[in-house]
């Protein structure tokens, strides 16, 4: 399977906020979680082979509740196949020092992407996130990431490499009642600026897209991607694509 034919499989392309040119600026941080106690899942995908587990844990020694919402990437509601049922919205109990594992049915033969979130009554439940995609005559692939609590920061990095494989991003923006504008700057291995932009998510909003689709002047090229946006909640996540594998690539510590 091509590299384009992998990146294309989870979608990283289909859906995408349009850009818009813009000057690089600091933003004044103004908005927040609507929960500290909300995780964020950057990317969830179900279908067309693809399929995502969830493994929430808690680790107080009291039983801990949590409900876990699943959206699309327009922020509307995504209903998923489940091992917990089916809906858009799924809820639970878990005992102290428990976990429970949450699995996507992955057999729809089409595609549905979004993100997913968290909401618990206290910091003590946290967990994570695995995609996985199978196909005849290969094992399967997948990548794993922790469920995101809210951080005290607005600026974060990504390193990426577009010489020898393909680098994606996955953006959510958690927040119920205000739109987010991302600004996107790209430096060379000498830490010099080659390319600034921005884009808008909305309230609840996802998007994930082939980052030397989206900004052809990172293609063939290994930097650095930093975004900053006002509102310290960005759920992000790098993906990177191989011939024959993908990975997921974490953010590196907000600043």
């Amino acid at each position: 399977m091509k590299l384009s034919m992998k990146v294309a499989a989870i979608s990283l392309y289909t859906v995408m906020i349009p850009l818009a040119a813009t000057a690089q600026v600091k933003p004044h941080v103004t908005s927040y979680f609507d929960s500290p106690f909300t995780g964020v899942i950057a990317q969830l995908v179900d279908g067309a082979s693809w399929k995502s587990i969830v493994t929430v844990i808690n680790r107080d020694m009291a039983p801990g509740n949590y409900t876990l919402r699943f959206y699309a990437d327009n922020g509307s509601p995504m209903t998923i196949q489940t091992t917990d049922g089916t809906g858009n919205t799924l809820t639970g109990t878990i005992p102290g020092g428990g976990s429970h594992v949450i699995q996507s049915a992955g057999t729809s033969a089409t595609l549905s992407q979004g993100w997913a979130l968290l909401d618990t009554g206290n910091t003590n439940i946290v967990g994570s996130a695995i995609f996985r995609t199978s196909a005849p005559g290969r094992p399967d692939f997948e990548a794993s990431l922790p469920i995101v609590t809210y951080v005290n920061a607005n600026r974060y990095v990504l390193p990426l490499d577009n010489s020898t494989s393909a680098t994606g991003i996955a953006s959510a923006n958690p927040l119920s009642h205000t739109s987010m504008t991302v600004f996107v700057t790209f430096r060379d291995e000498q830490g010099n600026q080659f390319f600034v932009d921005s884009f808008m998510l909305a309230p609840r909003a996802h998007t994930a897209s082939n980052l030397a689709d989206r900004y052809p002047a990172s293609a063939g090229r290994r930097s650095v991607v930093e975004l900053v946006t006002p509102n310290p909640a960005l759920g992000l996540l790098g993906l990177r694509f191989g011939a024959l594998s993908f990975t997921s690539v974490l953010r590196l510590t907000p600043f």
